[in-house]
C-alpha cells in the first residue's frame, strides 16, 4: 500500500489512518480527533483552506496543517472470486 500524508489524498477516496508525525500535544489532539491507527477514513472534499474527511461517525474539517501531519494508506477494495 502507497502511503501518504493525508493533506495529499484525493476526495471521495478511502484511506487508512496510519502514523501521525508532531509533539506530544499535537498528537494527542489529533487522536482525540478521532484519528487513530487504523481507522478507515474518507475524504470528502478539498478546498483552499483544507479538507473535509468522514471518519467514524462525524465529518471533519482539517486544515492542511494539521492533515499533513497524518500519514494515511489508501483503502484497497478487494474481490472474492
Amino acid at each position: 500500500m502507497k502511503k501518504i500524508f493525508l493533506s495529499d489524498g484525493d476526495a471521495n477516496k478511502e484511506y487508512i489512518v496510519g502514523k501521525i508525525i508532531g509533539g506530544d500535544e499535537l498528537i494527542k489532539h489529533i487522536i482525540e480527533l478521532g484519528f487513530t491507527n487504523g481507522t478507515p477514513l474518507t475524504i470528502l472534499s478539498r478546498t483552499k483552506q483544507g479538507i473535509i474527511v468522514k471518519i467514524r461517525d462525524s465529518r471533519l474539517a482539517l486544515g492542511y496543517d494539521i492533515a499533513s501531519k497524518i500519514c494515511v494508506c489508501e483503502l484497497c477494495a478487494t474481490r472474492e472470486m
